[in-house]
């Protein structure tokens, strides 16, 4: 079995496959699809076993109540906050690639380089800042909204 393949790739691949190499194209890439079922909160709870890092701890990194935050990773609240996302993203130590993965599986777009605001995000998250308040003074030196505080509306 192949490595799984990027997005972009897998796309070229597929725009060239016809009707009649769909079942040699799932065969082939198999290890680029996400298992069926899988969702952010299971993702995200992955991220951080492999981090060794507690619920508690992520949501004191991202500012996130931890009433709420618990009610997020059980699926009794619905997470429907890019922002509140991207926080956690940030306090577990994300990549973008596992950002965007993140942010697919809970239905929101994906970081994008052509949106000013994410391309701030993206050199953030290439950074390696972890740290969401630090994060929030990268946005506003470049002019661009600070991440929402949970609770609070958007400033987009």
């Amino acid at each position: 079995m192949k490595n799984p393949k990027t997005t972009h790739s897998l796309t070229g691949v597929l725009e060239k496959t016809g009707r009649d190499g769909l079942s040699s194209f799932f065969d082939e890439y198999q290890a680029s699809f996400f298992p069926a079922g899988t969702s952010f909160r299971e993702e995200l709870l992955q991220l951080m076993a492999q981090k060794k890092m507690t619920r508690r701890t992520l949501f004191l990194k991202a500012g996130i109540p931890e009433s709420y935050g618990y009610k997020l990773l059980s699926g009794e609240t619905g997470l429907d906050k890019r922002d509140t996302l991207l926080r956690m993203c940030f306090a577990v130590g994300c990549d973008s690639r596992q950002t965007d993965r993140l942010l697919k599986l809970n239905g929101m777009e994906p970081l994008y380089v052509r949106r000013r605001r994410d391309v701030v995000l993206l050199t953030a998250l290439q950074s390696g800042l972890t740290d969401p308040e630090e994060v929030d003074r990268m946005l506003r030196r470049y002019g661009e909204p600070p991440l929402d505080q949970v609770g609070q509306e958007s400033e987009d």
